[in-house]
């Protein structure tokens, strides 16, 4: 059985390999959206405080969705501390790019969401609700909220 300093040292080494990971690509992106350095050090550090405080959760996710996560994590802070606006008019800048490739009608209506409903779904497919309303720091009611309206588009959207 571990001891309490071993999962400490477990979960410092995990959350030095996501900072090592993906602190590169959460700079770019967020410096995409607000062409200033400053202030992209403070969303990345909003970030990361977060998955510090967050390690249980995501000790148990798969590699491959963490980058996701702090993207996502990158754009929730970027729409709690600047608002919406700045976010979605990227996220539609980059989709012009990405969704021509996606084959699959259900990934390109998830794809074309508000950024804020297609975050979370995203988000709810290796996490649970309560998961999801921890990482983000939001109420679990306005998760579950959420997730039941971006549902509502995603069928809205396949019946066009």
């Amino acid at each position: 059985m571990k001891t309490h300093d071993e999962y400490q040292e477990n979960s410092n080494v995990c959350f030095s390999a996501i900072v090592n990971q993906t602190q590169s690509l959460l700079y770019y992106e967020v410096f995409s959206i607000l062409h200033d350095q400053s202030k992209t050090e403070e969303i990345m550090k909003i970030v990361f405080d977060k998955i510090a405080c967050n390690m249980n959760i995501l000790q148990s996710i798969d590699v491959r969705h963490i980058r996701l996560i702090v993207l996502i994590l990158g754009r929730a802070a970027l729409m709690d501390n600047y608002g919406h606006e700045q976010v979605d008019a990227y996220m539609i800048q980059k989709r012009a790019i990405t969704s021509s490739s996606l084959s699959n009608p259900v990934a390109k209506v998830i794809d074309e969401l508000p950024t804020k409903y297609r975050d979370i779904i995203m988000l709810k497919s290796f996490l649970n609700e309560k998961q999801i309303s921890t990482l983000l720091g939001k109420k679990y009611l306005i998760v579950h909220k959420d997730i039941q309206i971006a549902k509502q588009l995603i069928k809205r959207n396949i019946s066009k």
